[in-house]
């Protein structure tokens, strides 16, 4: 039986299908062992862990994609996995690794050093296990993250947003489903009319090639792909298609807490589900249904802007990757 094992960080595993996904079609049993912001250490311990519970032989094939050197991984059994977001220079771990920190605990050299002995414990291990395996990397390993590219929006990205003109000499309005408890604010008029899926569409469906879109909150969000709510879903997603229709599934929350949602204080911790398992459920849908797209925004009013952005987009949403648009503050 042939197994791939794929390691790395968001570049193996995100909320899109990665190049691992894709080669994981090509073999009997696929696992994906990537998570968004692990560093070198995090890797070669879980290459660790799946040797010690899958029992690698020389029919699996292991991936690993290597990550920036500036990255300090913790593991908390409490929480169920490991602690981990990106560089240690990123703003959002600005409180964690502060002056203070750096000044007693980080040496550039040393992280560097952590990372090669990392690569080469990796390598002898996969060697003696006698089985296929493959690096690559996030970006060059001895260039620092220094190569790393900055323009990576795609060339139609900038026309995400065509204009205010389109609304000018039209009657249109925002359809909100009946079923919305708490609708979002609009610029222009809204009116409450029960639709068949989604919970927000634009009275001229020509205009949006019928663009639905399905707003959540995160816990929402959460509770809709965990396994009780995920097949319900997935037949809504089904009668959108049914419909030729577009749908797109906006959270009112950031894709950076997203992916860290055991550590928001606004979401219960009687959730049992993990991250890993929520975005592996997402990249499946993706997979499965060529007509959805998730977009994570940061918050309701967010959510409002960024859905009259799309609805008046000429339908360009169609042809790029909105979470990157947004990211890249395009959209």
């Amino acid at each position: 039986m042939k197994r791939l094992f794929a390691l790395g960080c968001s570049f193996t595993s995100y909320a899109w299908p990665s190049y691992a996904d894709f080669a994981g079609l090509y073999f009997d049993e696929y696992e994906n062992w990537a998570f968004p912001g692990l560093g070198n250490r995090a890797l070669l311990e879980r290459l660790s862990e799946i040797h010690a519970t899958k029992n690698l032989t020389k029919q699996d094939t292991v991936i690993i994609q290597w990550t920036n050197p500036f990255r300090n991984d913790t593991h908390k059994f409490s929480e169920g996995h490991w602690r981990t977001k990106g560089s240690i220079f990123n703003f959002i771990n600005s409180d964690r690794y502060n002056r203070k920190w750096l000044d007693e605990f980080f040496d550039e050299k040393s992280f560097c050093y952590h990372t090669l002995n990392n690569i080469h414990i990796a390598i002898h291990m996969l060697e003696s296990i006698g089985c296929k395996w493959y690096f690559t990397s996030m970006g060059e390993i001895n260039k620092a993250g220094s190569d790393y590219r900055k323009d990576d929006v795609r060339d139609h990205g900038e026309d995400i947003y065509t204009g205010e003109d389109l609304w000018e000499d039209k009657d249109l309005k925002v359809y909100i489903d009946t079923r919305e408890q708490l609708p979002l604010k609009f610029t222009i008029p809204a009116e409450s009319k029960g639709l068949k899926f989604g919970d927000y569409a634009l009275s001229d469906k020509s205009l949006t090639c019928n663009c639905y879109i399905e707003r959540k909150s995160l816990a929402d969000f959460i509770s809709t792909i965990s396994v009780q709510n995920y097949d319900r879903f997935c037949r809504e997603i089904e009668r959108a298609a049914e419909n030729d229709a577009n749908l797109i599934i906006v959270v009112e929350e950031s894709l950076t807490n997203a992916l860290s949602f055991p550590f928001l204080p606004h979401i219960s911790k009687k959730i049992r589900v993990t991250p890993e398992f929520i975005f592996h459920q997402v990249r499946d849908m993706i997979q499965k249904y060529d007509h959805i797209q998730f977009l994570f925004v940061k918050g309701r009013k967010e959510s409002g802007r960024v859905i009259e952005r799309i609805f008046c987009s000429d339908c360009v949403y169609k042809k790029i990757d909105l979470q990157l648009a947004y990211d890249k503050k395009i959209l």
